[in-house]
């Protein structure tokens, strides 16, 4: 009995883990579809923001002609995943 007590524990551990893991990827994910709403609400509403360090940093390495560095670096910086660098990169882009 003990063993089955120590296995179903080790079970239920596992489980959370793993609830708790995608539970992060959700949040990276919400997060950058919150960030596009907000950049198309101000786009249509015609309102400039200034950009951030991180912005200003990949947009000049699109103007120096290294897309793939600014996705590594919009990577690093945000946690996100190569789809969303890579689309966050080229709506940066024009």
């Amino acid at each position: 009995m003990d063993t089955n007590s120590w296995a179903l524990g080790l079970i239920m551990l596992l489980l959370a883990i793993l609830v708790w893991r995608s539970g992060c990827r959700c949040q990276a994910g919400r997060s950058w579809m919150l960030e596009k709403k907000v950049d198309s609400i101000l786009k249509h509403l015609n309102i400039e923001v200034d950009l951030s360090p991180v912005d200003r940093e990949i947009l000049d390495l699109l103007k120096a002609g290294k897309k793939i560095e600014a996705i590594k670096l919009y990577r690093a910086r945000s946690g996100s995943g190569l789809k969303e660098a890579k689309d966050y990169v080229e709506q940066l882009q024009g």
